[in-house]
Protein backbone atom coordinates (compact mmCIF):
# COMPACT_ATOMS: atom_id res chain seq x y z
CA UNK A 1 0.00 0.00 0.00
CA UNK A 2 2.84 2.34 0.79
CA UNK A 3 4.32 1.78 -2.66
CA UNK A 4 1.00 2.58 -4.35
CA UNK A 5 0.49 5.70 -2.23
CA UNK A 6 3.97 6.99 -2.99
CA UNK A 7 3.59 6.34 -6.72
CA UNK A 8 0.24 8.16 -6.68
CA UNK A 9 1.77 11.19 -4.97
CA UNK A 10 4.62 11.22 -7.52
CA UNK A 11 2.39 10.85 -10.57
CA UNK A 12 -0.54 13.05 -9.50
CA UNK A 13 1.28 15.79 -7.60
CA UNK A 14 4.70 15.63 -9.21
CA UNK A 15 6.56 15.38 -5.90
CA UNK A 16 10.12 14.23 -6.53
CA UNK A 17 10.63 12.91 -2.96
CA UNK A 18 7.68 10.50 -3.45
CA UNK A 19 9.43 8.90 -6.44
CA UNK A 20 12.62 8.37 -4.42
CA UNK A 21 10.63 6.98 -1.48
CA UNK A 22 8.77 4.62 -3.86
CA UNK A 23 12.08 3.34 -5.25
CA UNK A 24 13.41 2.78 -1.71
CA UNK A 25 10.21 0.91 -0.78
CA UNK A 26 10.51 -1.24 -3.89
CA UNK A 27 14.16 -2.03 -3.07
CA UNK A 28 13.16 -3.02 0.48
CA UNK A 29 10.40 -5.26 -0.90
CA UNK A 30 12.81 -7.02 -3.28
CA UNK A 31 15.39 -7.43 -0.49
CA UNK A 32 12.74 -9.01 1.76
CA UNK A 33 11.69 -11.46 -0.94
CA UNK A 34 15.31 -12.38 -1.64
CA UNK A 35 16.09 -12.89 2.05
CA UNK A 36 13.05 -15.12 2.51
CA UNK A 37 14.00 -17.21 -0.54
CA UNK A 38 17.58 -17.50 0.76
CA UNK A 39 16.36 -18.75 4.16
CA UNK A 40 13.95 -21.26 2.58
CA UNK A 41 16.58 -22.61 0.18
CA UNK A 42 19.08 -23.05 3.01
CA UNK A 43 16.79 -24.71 5.56
CA UNK A 44 17.72 -28.06 7.10
CA UNK A 45 15.21 -29.71 9.41
CA UNK A 46 14.36 -33.15 10.83
CA UNK A 47 10.78 -33.93 11.84
CA UNK A 48 9.09 -36.97 13.39
CA UNK A 49 5.33 -36.79 12.87
CA UNK A 50 2.76 -37.74 15.50
CA UNK A 51 1.36 -41.15 14.50
CA UNK A 52 0.09 -43.98 16.69
CA UNK A 53 0.25 -46.68 14.02
CA UNK A 54 3.62 -46.15 12.34
CA UNK A 55 6.73 -44.01 12.47
CA UNK A 56 6.93 -41.28 9.85
CA UNK A 57 9.78 -38.82 9.68
CA UNK A 58 11.06 -36.30 7.17
CA UNK A 59 14.18 -34.36 6.35
CA UNK A 60 13.70 -30.94 4.76
CA UNK A 61 16.68 -29.80 2.71
CA UNK A 62 16.06 -26.50 0.99
CA UNK A 63 12.84 -26.84 -0.98
CA UNK A 64 12.80 -30.68 -0.96
CA UNK A 65 11.18 -32.87 1.68
CA UNK A 66 12.44 -36.47 1.95
CA UNK A 67 9.86 -38.55 3.86
CA UNK A 68 10.37 -41.99 5.41
CA UNK A 69 7.61 -44.19 6.81
CA UNK A 70 7.50 -47.64 8.38
CA UNK A 71 4.05 -48.29 6.95
CA UNK A 72 1.04 -46.67 5.36
CA UNK A 73 -1.06 -44.53 7.62
CA UNK A 74 -4.11 -42.36 7.12
CA UNK A 75 -2.24 -39.44 8.69
CA UNK A 76 0.97 -39.69 6.68
CA UNK A 77 -0.24 -37.92 3.53
CA UNK A 78 -2.04 -35.21 5.52
CA UNK A 79 1.02 -34.53 7.70
CA UNK A 80 3.35 -34.38 4.71
CA UNK A 81 1.08 -32.05 2.75
CA UNK A 82 0.68 -29.65 5.67
CA UNK A 83 4.39 -29.66 6.47
CA UNK A 84 5.34 -29.08 2.82
CA UNK A 85 3.00 -26.08 2.66
CA UNK A 86 4.32 -24.54 5.89
CA UNK A 87 8.00 -25.14 5.04
CA UNK A 88 7.69 -23.76 1.49
CA UNK A 89 8.63 -27.11 -0.06
CA UNK A 90 8.23 -27.63 -3.81
CA UNK A 91 9.06 -31.34 -4.01
CA UNK A 92 8.04 -34.21 -1.67
CA UNK A 93 9.91 -37.50 -2.10
CA UNK A 94 8.42 -40.48 -0.24
CA UNK A 95 11.09 -43.12 0.31
CA UNK A 96 10.03 -46.77 0.49
CA UNK A 97 12.27 -47.76 3.42
CA UNK A 98 13.32 -46.40 6.79
CA UNK A 99 17.01 -45.65 7.31
CA UNK A 100 18.62 -47.03 10.47
CA UNK A 101 20.72 -43.88 10.90
CA UNK A 102 21.43 -40.58 9.19
CA UNK A 103 23.83 -37.66 9.53
CA UNK A 104 22.15 -34.30 9.62
CA UNK A 105 23.72 -30.94 10.33
CA UNK A 106 26.69 -32.36 12.20
CA UNK A 107 24.62 -34.74 14.34
CA UNK A 108 23.76 -38.40 14.08
CA UNK A 109 20.12 -39.53 14.20
CA UNK A 110 19.24 -43.17 14.86
CA UNK A 111 15.83 -44.74 14.25
CA UNK A 112 15.54 -47.76 16.54
CA UNK A 113 12.72 -50.30 16.60
CA UNK A 114 12.33 -51.42 20.24
CA UNK A 115 11.65 -55.01 19.18
CA UNK A 116 14.98 -55.31 17.34
CA UNK A 117 17.31 -53.67 19.88
CA UNK A 118 19.19 -56.94 20.44
CA UNK A 119 20.34 -57.12 16.80
CA UNK A 120 21.64 -53.56 16.52
CA UNK A 121 25.33 -52.79 16.19
CA UNK A 122 26.00 -49.98 18.62
CA UNK A 123 28.45 -47.16 18.14
CA UNK A 124 30.37 -45.46 20.90
CA UNK A 125 29.81 -42.11 19.24
CA UNK A 126 28.15 -39.62 21.61
CA UNK A 127 25.81 -36.81 20.65
CA UNK A 128 23.09 -38.85 19.02
CA UNK A 129 19.39 -38.26 18.76
CA UNK A 130 17.58 -41.58 19.05
CA UNK A 131 13.99 -42.08 17.87
CA UNK A 132 12.45 -45.17 19.51
CA UNK A 133 9.42 -46.71 17.81
CA UNK A 134 7.45 -49.93 17.60
CA UNK A 135 5.89 -52.38 20.00
CA UNK A 136 7.89 -54.14 22.66
CA UNK A 137 9.74 -53.60 25.91
CA UNK A 138 12.94 -51.53 25.59
CA UNK A 139 16.19 -53.19 26.72
CA UNK A 140 17.59 -50.29 28.74
CA UNK A 141 21.03 -51.86 29.24
CA UNK A 142 21.45 -52.27 25.49
CA UNK A 143 20.00 -48.81 24.70
CA UNK A 144 22.40 -47.17 27.17
CA UNK A 145 25.25 -48.16 24.84
CA UNK A 146 24.01 -45.56 22.34
CA UNK A 147 25.11 -42.66 24.59
CA UNK A 148 22.24 -40.57 23.22
CA UNK A 149 21.95 -36.93 24.19
CA UNK A 150 18.22 -36.87 23.43
CA UNK A 151 15.48 -39.49 23.12
CA UNK A 152 12.29 -39.24 21.08
CA UNK A 153 9.52 -41.73 21.90
CA UNK A 154 7.18 -42.29 18.96
CA UNK A 155 3.43 -42.50 19.49
CA UNK A 156 3.27 -46.15 18.39
CA UNK A 157 5.12 -47.34 21.52
CA UNK A 158 3.07 -48.92 24.33
CA UNK A 159 2.26 -46.72 27.32
CA UNK A 160 4.24 -48.84 29.81
CA UNK A 161 7.32 -48.89 27.59
CA UNK A 162 7.16 -45.11 27.12
CA UNK A 163 6.78 -44.53 30.89
CA UNK A 164 9.73 -46.83 31.64
CA UNK A 165 11.88 -45.06 29.04
CA UNK A 166 10.91 -41.61 30.37
CA UNK A 167 11.89 -42.60 33.93
CA UNK A 168 15.17 -44.12 32.75
CA UNK A 169 16.08 -41.04 30.69
CA UNK A 170 15.22 -38.75 33.60
CA UNK A 171 17.43 -40.79 35.94
CA UNK A 172 20.32 -40.49 33.48
CA UNK A 173 19.81 -36.77 32.81
CA UNK A 174 18.85 -37.19 29.16
CA UNK A 175 16.04 -35.06 27.73
CA UNK A 176 13.16 -37.08 26.33
CA UNK A 177 10.39 -36.03 23.94
CA UNK A 178 7.25 -38.19 24.33
CA UNK A 179 5.22 -37.63 21.18
CA UNK A 180 1.93 -38.74 22.72
CA UNK A 181 2.24 -36.02 25.35
CA UNK A 182 4.14 -33.34 23.38
CA UNK A 183 3.20 -33.89 19.73
CA UNK A 184 5.51 -33.99 16.74
CA UNK A 185 9.25 -33.60 17.22
CA UNK A 186 11.00 -30.91 15.16
CA UNK A 187 14.79 -30.54 15.13
CA UNK A 188 15.88 -27.39 13.29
Amino acid sequence: YLLLALLSVRLLHGRRWAGLAAMATLAALFFGWGWTAHRRNGQLQFVVYQDRNAVTCAVVQGRTLHAFSSGPSEWTERNLTQHARVAGVHQVLLMDSMPAAMELGGGRIRLVDVASVQQLPFLEEPGQLVVLHGKGWPDLDRLSLLHAERWVLNGDMDGGARARMRRWAQEHGSPVHDMRAQGAYVRP
